[in-house]
């Protein structure tokens, strides 16, 4: 029975055959009255599973392990025995890090069917299958067959009819060649999807990318007058030309930048982390994740090959508080802002207080000809002030009198 997992297509990177002392993971044929099923087991995960049963299997005769991180699994051939002729069957079982069955399937067709490599692949999963026929051996090659099983569990299959010698799998494409000699001939890159010598995957002509991008080919190709051999991975930055067989794909890569975005404009201090590539802040070197606290206009230029260049202008403001332009106040303000500031057209320190009537103006200045103006007027009323002189003059005169009496009493004694 088939079971997919969509975060399967998401997390499994194939890890190859591996031992099942180097992994931990170790499977087993166990034999019963009528049937052997693969007991599987990985104490690293205290996981216990028996696989096949009900099947009429009479051997598990080819185990290969594969573990990534979130899902672990094996892999490879049975031998089963139907209408009293034996049978080889491929089979695949996957599960997830909780024990949990993801994909249980046996694959087969003729006499002699097994399973030979697993991929991920545009998020599907990928299945080949050697396919040999023959009366009790020795088998003869038949055919491959190549499955492809979508996230929403749709199985596609096809088939190619060379028997394939050589084969690897580079970053989840299926190379392959059916000659022992030279460069693999063939890349499998999705359902019915082949390339061949000539043809390049995972770019296309004057795209742009960001971060990371991986070029296939089949045999020798050149990126930028560099020679490669199927594959390269490419993070630095820059203006590319890929070119084989006579023709070329032109593309570029943009550096992956963390912190700040075009014409952004950032209230407090922040920090830039940027991929790859040389990056210049103002014109001075920067290196990630150095702070940047100064208000001003910035702008970060990152260069890479071919004289690429990207620009990313930005602004820190000084994140002012207590006044705002055209700003009209009844009563005293405590202004606070970054950087440097004048009042008036005099030096003053975050957390000034503007308290004397008339119109005032607050200007800032910052790092890349940054200025900002703040222009407000404070007006405390003339009753209010009147009030305060009178009530102050009753308090006096309170006092006034209060002293009058005592020295009268003191006189009498």
């Amino acid at each position: 029975m088939l079971k997919i997992v969509f975060s399967l297509f998401l997390s499994m990177m194939l890890a190859g055959s591996l031992s099942a002392a180097s992994g931990e993971l170790h499977a087993k044929n166990v034999k019963g009255d009528d049937e052997t099923v693969l007991s599987i087991s990985y104490p690293r995960k205290d996981f216990t599973f028996e696989f096949g049963e009900g099947e009429g299997i009479t051997s598990f005769s080819d185990i290969r392990y594969f573990v990534c991180e979130e899902h672990f699994g094996v892999y490879g051939s049975v031998i089963l025995t139907k209408d009293g002729k034996q049978n080889y069957d491929g089979y695949v079982a996957v599960f997830d890090n909780d024990g949990e069955p993801v994909v249980t399937e046996f694959f087969g067709s003729t006499d002699y069917d097994t399973i030979r490599a697993i991929a991920l692949m545009d998020e599907s999963l990928f299945i080949w299958q050697e396919v040999e026929i023959g009366d009790h051996g020795p088998f003869e090659f038949s055919t491959n067959v190549f499955y492809f099983i979508e996230p929403d569990g749709l199985k596609q299959e096809t088939t190619y009819p060379h028997r394939i010698i050589q084969h690897e799998i580079i970053n989840g494409l299926f190379y392959f060649s059916t000659d022992p000699q030279g460069d693999y001939q063939e890349i499998v890159a999705g359902h019915n999807q082949y390339l061949q010598f000539g043809d390049i995957h995972g770019v296309e002509h004057r795209e742009t990318y960001q971060g990371s991008v991986d070029v296939h080919g089949v045999g020798l190709f050149k990126v930028n007058g560099e020679t490669y051999e199927n594959h390269v991975n490419l993070t630095y930055p820059g203006h590319y030309v890929v070119s084989q067989d006579g023709t070329e794909t032109l593309f570029t890569l943009d550096p992956v930048i963390e912190g700040t975005s075009e014409n952004d404009v950032h209230y407090e201090p922040l920090k830039i982390a940027v991929s790859h590539g040389h990056a210049f802040l103002n014109d001075a070197l920067y290196l990630n994740d150095a702070l940047i606290e100064t208000p001003g206009n910035y702008r970060l230029r990152v260069e890479g090959v071919n004289d690429y260049v990207k620009e990313l202008p930005f602004t820190i403001a000084p994140d002012i508080t207590g006044v705002s332009d055209g700003g009209f106040y009844t009563e005293a303000r405590t202004v606070t802002f970054d950087g440097e500031g004048t009042l008036n057209g005099t030096r003053v320190a975050s957390g000034v207080v503007v308290g004397e009537n008339g119109a005032h103006v607050l200007e800032i200045e910052g790092v890349g000809g940054y200025y900002e103006r703040i222009a407000f007027e404070v007006e405390i009323a003339e009753d209010t002030n009147r009030f305060l002189r009178m009530e102050f003059g009753i308090v006096l005169a309170s006092l006034f009198v209060g002293v009058v009496a005592i020295v009268a009493v003191y006189k009498k004694r």
